[in-house]
């Protein structure tokens, strides 16, 4: 079904009253996507089956309504000589006439004391391998990240010591795989010894870079292994030396850190506050909802259809408590496109609030990597984990956004940090930020980031499955984060209970796996099967975050 347009005064509402659907009464099959045969192209996505990205076809997903047409690969391979990378730089220039016009010089950083070696680059292949699935959630475009370039195993990681022995500069991992063509990799990072020298700022006419902090969160008993020292080599390479120093563990990114993190940014000012809170409430997918504008429409215009008021920002409750900075009459809405006004506002105020242009150019407070919804309406597990608030009041609203990685700015951790060292408030670590957010102000936003699927779902099951709750959302009754319905995320690529997630990562690095799920299956991948004649060769994929990654190698 082609996703019709938000003129025709169309909402998620309708959708779901019809035949699109694929459920007459309503009622949910358990474990829905049971029935759906697995993809195929993830794993014959090799070096050798790539081909110009106009020339692609992918095999899933297919429109709301349709069904696959076969259980196996619907194009056939056609292999090709090995291709060469090229490097992958998505960091700007900053040595151009336009950077330095904006900006305040920066000196090159050097990998040895001798200041001979610079930063290695990432490398990519230019095209991606035929049949190689689109996103079932989120989009490349919409987020401006390169969809036409894929990542092997030995490019990405390669720089970074990935594939070479420790004599050599390298890890020793993963020196027991297919490796055609890899020995260029680490030709071009060099080596020599490592310097811990940070990015010095020189004068300029232009601007100062706002400063952004990784913080990396880790659980008791984390192993340090070679993988995840690769990661955080990756993570300072391509944020902090490569970039200037403008960016000062169980998740992985098949692509360029710096490309993520600024696309992300730049995605987020672009957002107008206007039904922000409703749209990051529900799933992106395109199959069903066309383009990003369609779909922003039709929340805006499934939101009026329920006769719910859109959230703007701060909420009240009762037993709220003001910050210091709303006590001095301070708001957290840009005064320029919002009014500068709170939700008691008169009419009049309320529609410059709610008009299109507020909150855009505004940097977010809070970006989130998956949905943000009503926690408690949801029945997530941990909902009840509040403290500190008086019981005589109900509880305030526990909006939540699962998995902690997350983009938070500096007034919104001074916010977090006045609730609890001042009023004594507390929640669980995924619901805090999203809550204070919501209760206080601050822009929040889910950034719809490339979600991939293992099976061949209906894309009509796979919207009502995902955005089961009220509303055509992720809250409420149906909620996909219910403990009974998070299942539904076993087969995606991004959620901290999925399979799939790692099954995909461990055979991009090489490792053999089973083909099934939970151990089922015939053991595919690895070495033998890269070398065999006829293989496509190692996989190569596009950029894609990966949660969660609990082991890098097969136990």
């Amino acid at each position: 079904m082609k996703p019709k347009d938000a003129a025709t005064s169309f909402s998620w509402l309708d959708f779901r009253n019809g035949k699109e659907a694929g459920n007459k009464d309503g009622e949910r099959e358990p474990l829905l996507w049971l029935k759906y045969a697995h993809l195929d192209s993830y794993f014959n996505a090799g070096l050798k089956a790539i081909v110009p990205f106009s020339e692609h076809k992918p095999e899933f997903p297919f429109p709301a309504g349709q069904e696959r047409p076969t259980t196996t690969t619907t194009t056939t391979l056609r292999l090709s000589p090995m291709p060469h990378p090229t490097p992958y730089v998505p960091q700007p220039d900053c040595e151009s006439a336009e950077y330095l016009g904006k900006n305040h010089a920066v000196r090159r950083c050097y990998l040895d004391e001798e200041q001979k070696v610079p930063v290695p680059d990432t490398l990519a292949y230019e095209g991606v391998p035929q049949g190689l699935p689109d996103p079932a959630i989120g989009s490349y475009d919409v987020l401006g990240l390169r969809s036409d370039v894929c990542f092997d195993r030995f490019g990405r990681y390669g720089p970074y010591g990935l594939g070479y022995d420790g004599a050599e500069g390298g890890t020793s991992e993963r020196t027991d795989t297919e490796r055609e063509g890899s020995e260029a990799v680490w030709a071009r990072a060099g080596g020599g010894k490592r310097s811990s020298e940070e990015p010095a700022r020189g004068s300029g006419r232009g601007k100062k870079m706002h400063r952004i902090a990784v913080v990396v969160r880790i659980y008791v008993g984390f192993e340090w292994t070679q993988h995840a020292v690769l990661n955080f080599r990756a993570m300072v390479s391509e944020l902090a030396l490569r970039s200037g120093g403008e960016y000062t563990m169980d998740m992985r990114y098949l692509g360029n850190y710096y490309e993520l993190f600024d696309r992300l940014g730049g995605w987020a000012r672009a957002q107008s506050r206007a039904n922000l809170w409703e749209r990051s409430a529900r799933y992106y997918l395109p199959a069903v909802h066309g383009t990003w504008a369609n779909f922003s429409d039709l929340v805006a215009e499934t939101t009026r259809k329920a006769g719910t008021r859109p959230t703007m920002g701060p909420v009240y409750f009762p037993g709220r408590q003001a910050i210091r900075a709303e006590e001095r009459g301070e708001s957290f809405l840009p005064a320029d496109t919002c009014g500068g006004t709170d939700s008691r506002a008169g009419d009049g105020v309320e529609t410059i609030r709610h008009s299109d242009a507020c909150g855009r150019g505004e940097g977010a407070d809070l970006i989130t990597l998956n949905l943000i919804f009503d926690a408690e309406a949801g029945g997530w597990v941990f909902a009840s984990d509040v403290t500190g608030y008086d019981r005589a009041w109900p509880t305030p609203p526990p909006w939540c956004a699962i998995v902690t990685a997350s983009r938070l700015s500096r007034r919104l951790l001074g916010v977090m940090h006045e609730e609890t060292w001042r009023m004594r408030h507390s929640m669980f670590s995924e619901m805090f930020p999203a809550a204070m957010a919501l209760h206080h102000g601050p822009e929040a936003a889910y950034a719809p980031h490339p979600v991939f699927l293992d099976r061949g779902w209906d894309m009509a099951a796979a919207d009502a499955a995902f955005d089961g709750g009220y509303d055509a959302s992720t809250s409420g009754h149906g909620s996909p984060f219910d403990l009974g319905n998070e299942h539904n995320h076993k087969g995606t690529t991004w959620y901290y209970n999925s399979e799939f997630a790692g099954l995909l990562w461990r055979r991009w690095l090489g490792h053999a796996q089973m083909d099934g799920r939970a151990g089922a299956g015939t053991l595919r991948g690895g070495r033998a099967e890269e070398e065999a004649p006829g293989s496509p060769g190692r996989l190569c994929l596009r950029s894609m975050l990966v949660h969660s990654i609990k082991w890098e190698k097969p136990e």
